[in-house]
């Protein structure tokens, strides 16, 4: 479930955890309806109950865990009205932050766009999921801080850690005849946002990205009508992906 990057000098134990908890949320690492044990996370990461323990206190207090049955800590299943407001948020502000990147980004950091651009082509071509989505959520991020907005950015980390858990069910569980057509469209979405930042094009970039949203939103819609047969805004799936 986690990135077991090494921890940072600067970072406390808590802070580590807490990062690595979030990157796997917002990358789509972890699952919906998945519990999170403390002592599971205590064998994972080599280190005492006390800092997974606050780590996972710190995302139930930004509401991004929920508790579960027997008080146990978990991944809340979103219904599908719940993801609906999620993609509609996600479409305005992720759209302002694109035209605001592109009046306001650098060199390098459209630099930084591109080449994240050109790895996510690559990881496509090996057909390497779990690195394409780790990279398209830096592709994301890389455009967002572009803008210079704190205030936007940490109202689209906020999101992305609710809908994140959704990411990966369309492109890891659909069993399609091409499963990576949907992924080699949003890639022509980046490149239209990357030409867009390039070319200073406010409309475009903002178009861009709400078109990938749209895209995206779409896809999960339809993977999670055909699975389970219903399509109710009050309803919860249970869209836990099962263990290996």
């Amino acid at each position: 479930m986690f990135d077991a990057k090494s921890q940072n000098s600067k970072e406390t134990t808590q802070d580590a955890i807490y990062r690595r908890i979030r990157q796997s949320l917002l990358t789509g690492q972890a699952s919906p309806g998945e519990a999170l044990s403390i002592r599971r996370l205590v064998e994972k990461f080599e280190v005492s109950a006390t800092p997974v323990r606050d780590a996972l206190s710190r995302l139930e207090a930004e509401f991004v865990l929920v508790r579960g049955p027997n008080r146990v800590l978990m991944i809340p299943n979103l219904s599908v009205g719940e993801l609906k407001d999620i993609h509609r948020l996600r479409a305005a502000i992720e759209g302002l932050s694109a035209e605001l990147a592109a009046d306001r980004a650098t060199s390098d950091e459209i630099k930084e766009v591109s080449d994240l651009c050109d790895t996510m082509d690559a990881a496509l071509a090996k057909g390497d999921a779990d690195t394409y989505l780790t990279l398209n959520w830096a592709f994301h991020r890389s455009i967002y801080k572009a803008a210079h907005s704190d205030v936007a950015l940490h109202i689209i980390e906020n999101l992305w850690l609710r809908s994140g858990p959704y990411l990966r069910l369309p492109v890891l569980i659909d069993a399609a005849e091409q499963p990576s057509q949907s992924r080699q469209r949003s890639m022509q979405f980046h490149r239209a946002c990357l030409a867009a930042l390039q070319a200073g094009d406010a409309d475009a970039a903002r178009d861009a990205i709400q078109s990938d949203i749209a895209a995206a939103s779409d896809e999960l819609f339809q993977y999670m009508k055909a699975a389970h047969a219903a399509e109710v805004d009050n309803w919860v799936p249970d869209l836990r992906v099962p263990s290996k």
